[in-house]
């Protein structure tokens, strides 16, 4: 039998990580390459509208590989701020997949938006971005790897 779960994320949660895992690039990286500039609480704006792209991108990959491509889905946004409030997927999970298999995809999801908000933000602030973009790529593979034998797959995306 297929569950429908629903997996959110709290835009604040994401930002933090983001936050921290760019103050802490800038604190250890090489002298050889551009200097990180962290994001901060002053560029929240960026911050949404890249997470907004990253959720496009996870789903994307999610919905390209589901059986049923008929399903609705909702790409409703606040223009006014990009992201309002938690992100989140819902989707029918496959009745062969175990709690285990739940978390894993749970983190490679959340983990690939962090990527890709921080390779973006690299990419803008003309920093080395080459080791976001191969993590967001590892976790888009696993994603894949995960969800490639999975023929019942339907998932819905909206802004909560």
């Amino acid at each position: 039998m297929s569950t429908q779960r629903t997996i959110k994320y709290k835009t604040e949660d994401i930002f933090s990580v983001v936050m921290q895992e760019s103050m802490y690039s800038a604190q250890t990286q090489e002298e050889e390459f551009q200097p990180v500039k962290p994001i901060t609480n002053d560029e929240q704006d960026i911050f949404r509208r890249l997470l907004k792209k990253a959720g496009i991108e996870v789903f994307k990959k999610m919905h390209r590989i589901s059986a049923d491509t008929s399903i609705p889905y909702d790409l409703s946004w606040d223009a006014a701020t990009g992201v309002d409030g938690d992100i989140g997927f819902t989707f029918i999970e496959p009745s062969h997949w175990s709690a285990t298999q739940y978390l894993a995809i749970d983190n490679h999801m959340r983990d690939a938006m962090v990527a890709y908000v921080l390779k973006e933000w690299y990419k803008m602030v003309k920093a080395d971005y080459r080791y976001q973009e191969a993590e967001y790529q590892r976790q888009m593979d696993e994603i894949n790897r995960m969800t490639r034998f999975n023929n019942t797959a339907t998932i819905t995306y909206r802004s909560f």
